[in-house]
């Protein structure tokens, strides 16, 4: 299924790539203002706990938008982005010359390494011909093998069902059903924000031992 997925999100994403490049359309962000806020709301809760030099693995990562955030913001980290689309991988490369750009599916098992964060903007809104079934199956397996290849936590975002407008093209989650996916099968230690003017969720989960270290007063141990 994944195969028939990452075929179909190329097909999706490379047309308007080549036709938009690498302003934030070539990507389907309506504008520089939104885009960025999606980078912040992902970011934010991540970077209250950062390590010194974190490593970060950005996941559908396009022309990483998102390290030129980072880098903007002063903010030192050490960047892996990983893209399925040719060109888009090519172009990063050329923009981002210091930045790690893999070219591979995320869901591929032969992809082991770990991350301090793993996160994801955007990539879950357009399902292209994915029937609606498959393509929820595969968000919850990729936010899986997100917290799998994460060392302290992840962070993503998605369209929300409470939204007053709808395109047929994209994809809606209801945030109760993520968060009991999340609870459920990953971790108690999770956030959903929606306060902000974007019709869609970011969603943060952190493993329980990156609680800990941040919260390592006797008095909470025994809530691990």
């Amino acid at each position: 299924m994944s195969n028939n997925i990452i075929k179909n999100q190329i097909d999706a994403y490379r047309r308007n790539f080549l036709k938009h490049e690498s302003s934030p359309l070539g990507t389907y962000q309506n504008d520089l203002v939104t885009m960025r806020e999606r980078h912040k709301q992902v970011l934010e809760p991540l970077l209250r706990v950062r390590p010194e030099g974190f490593s970060i693995c950005d996941v559908g990562s396009g022309v990483c938008d998102l390290h030129k955030y980072l880098k903007d913001l002063g903010v030192e980290h050490s960047y892996t982005g990983i893209e399925i689309v040719p060109e888009m991988v090519s172009r990063a490369r050329e923009l981002h010359t210091t930045a790690r750009v893999l070219n591979l599916d995320f869901l591929d098992n032969s992809f082991i390494e770990c991350f301090d964060f793993v996160v994801l903007s955007g990539t879950f809104n357009l399902p292209g011909q994915t029937p609606a079934d498959q393509w929820e199956q595969f968000i919850f397996d990729m936010i899986t093998q997100m917290y799998d290849r994460a060392k302290i936590g992840i962070a993503f975002n998605a369209l929300t069902t409470y939204t007053s407008f709808r395109s047929d093209q994209l994809f809606y989650l209801e945030p109760e059903r993520v968060m009991s996916f999340i609870q459920s099968r990953l971790s108690r230690f999770c956030a959903l924000s929606s306060a902000y003017p974007l019709f869609e969720v970011t969603y943060t989960v952190f493993k329980p031992e990156g609680v800990r270290e941040v919260f390592p007063d006797l008095e909470f141990q025994k809530y691990f």
